[in-house]
């Protein structure tokens, strides 16, 4: 983690707050939002999402998933070892024969270096993103990095005002 990505406010994303949804969870999918500024998808800034944060409802537990992620925007189609010249970390030579060894993909970088797996998290900017190779129309991946905290939540009570108004919902608490 680094400190810039907390200069922006995250990417929030609700699962399971359909419009069928409760009374409940409507006021609790409001509250969420409102803890966190609106988005204007046409007009946001890609290098201003440097963070998610995935709120996710169970229906049957009843239960609320809060997940925090870094987002980070990593070219696709280029060989690891490219990628990893373009992001400035120079692999160590000294174990090579030949740079094609690098750029023909024969050295074994480590886990949080592989290319993202499938092509479901694939797509071409729609503008420049920080980082080499993340140019207009090229195609990129998103890598999210979990970066906590992880909390299991439950709606216990949703009051009117603030501790004196009516109960407006009371769960099962144990």
């Amino acid at each position: 983690m680094h400190e810039q990505q907390f200069l922006h406010p995250p990417l929030l994303v609700l699962g399971n707050f359909g419009a069928r949804a409760g009374m409940e969870l409507r006021l609790t999918a409001g509250m969420f939002q409102g803890m966190f500024p609106a988005l204007n998808v046409h007009r946001v800034n890609l290098n201003s999402i440097r963070r998610c944060l995935l709120i996710s409802y169970d229906a049957e537990s009843q239960l609320l998933e809060f997940r925090h992620y870094s987002v980070q925007v990593v070219p696709v189609g280029l060989s690891r070892g490219l990628r990893k010249i373009l992001q400035e970390k120079f692999p160590n030579l000294g174990r090579m024969d030949d740079v094609s060894q690098l750029l023909m993909g024969d050295v074994v970088l480590s886990e949080s270096e592989a290319e993202p797996d499938g092509s479901q998290n694939v797509l071409e900017l729609a503008q420049n993103c920080a980082g080499r190779g993340n140019a207009v129309t090229q195609q990129s991946a998103i890598r999210l990095t979990e970066i906590g905290p992880r909390l299991t939540l439950q709606l216990l009570k949703v009051e009117e005002g603030l501790g004196q108004g009516n109960v407006l919902y009371h769960g099962l608490g144990e």
